[in-house]
């Protein structure tokens, strides 16, 4: 049985979301030969995808510290993480970090042979250790020590003490391919969402503790789902007039739903301010 098929028959409501996703992430990375070490463009996607089931995620650069049973260690990543001259190659490691439910995410985190042996698949966890107490809502400052233990190794986090603003956000690569990552994140989610609607699934996924991926659960039915000339997924729903095809982040919901995150979009994903 795959990572992603006992996620779905076996996580509780309240971690069902948070595993699936980069489960899936990982399964369609695997499927379309992509390397294992794009950590940004993993934790991108996954906040967009994050996102429109009103999870709030963030990026964090880290250092991880792999530390097998005999004592050996090996540390991936580095303490100052950059980019290379031209300004399209990461030299550091990007996780996610989920504030309101304590969990840390790292997709990627089996290009690492060690972590590979294994098995197990992405990273999504609450920390056995942690240098910092969890406030729900709040993201762990820098020199934050996270230590997950995984079959016969422990992995140990650091957050840098550089900020994702100061290294990622203004990079020109990030900027350009924005839309991107923004597409592939909501293309993400509507694998997903398809996911929850099986029936094994769609009860637990009812019980999820956000509003968003129940309101869209209720809006999409048993809607047939269809991929356009872009290849965006569609939801091909009935209105007053027939039918329409529409992306997830279209689907129009109720007024009481909260928004997705990030709240709100930022400019170079919809070309246009947001409200």
């Amino acid at each position: 049985m795959t990572m992603t098929a006992r996620v779905m028959e076996h996580a509780s409501p309240d971690a069902l979301v948070e595993l699936l996703l980069p489960n899936l992430w990982a399964g369609i990375a695997d499927e379309v030969g992509a390397p294992a070490n794009i950590c940004v463009d993993s934790c991108l996607t996954l906040k967009y995808a994050y996102g429109q089931f009103g999870i709030r995620s963030e990026l964090a650069l880290a250092d991880l510290v792999v530390r097998e049973a005999n004592g050996n260690s090996v540390l991936h990543g580095t303490p100052e993480p950059s980019w290379n001259d031209d300004g399209t190659v990461f030299d550091g490691h990007c996780i996610l970090l989920l504030p309101d439910s304590g969990r840390h995410v790292d997709a990627t985190v089996e290009q690492f042979e060690k972590v590979r042996e294994q098995g197990g698949g992405p990273l999504v966890g609450r920390s056995v250790a942690s240098t910092e107490e969890f406030r729900p809502g709040q993201l762990l400052p820098p020199g934050t020590r996270l230590a997950v233990q995984r079959g016969e190794i422990m992995m140990l986090y650091t957050l840098s003490h550089l900020s994702v603003a100061d290294v990622i956000d203004g990079q020109p690569w990030i900027i350009q391919n924005a839309h991107r990552h923004y597409r592939a994140g909501v293309n993400l989610a509507s694998l997903m969402l398809q996911a929850l609607r099986i029936p094994e699934v769609i009860g637990r996924a009812r019980q999820a503790p956000y509003p968003r991926p129940r309101a869209l659960l209720r809006a999409v039915g048993d809607a047939p789902q269809e991929v356009d000339d872009d290849r965006d997924l569609r939801f091909l729903l009935p209105t007053s007039d027939g039918q329409q095809h529409l992306r997830l982040d279209e689907i129009p919901l109720p007024a009481t739903t909260p928004a997705a995150y990030p709240r709100p979009l930022p400019t170079e994903v919809t070309g246009t301010a947001s409200p």
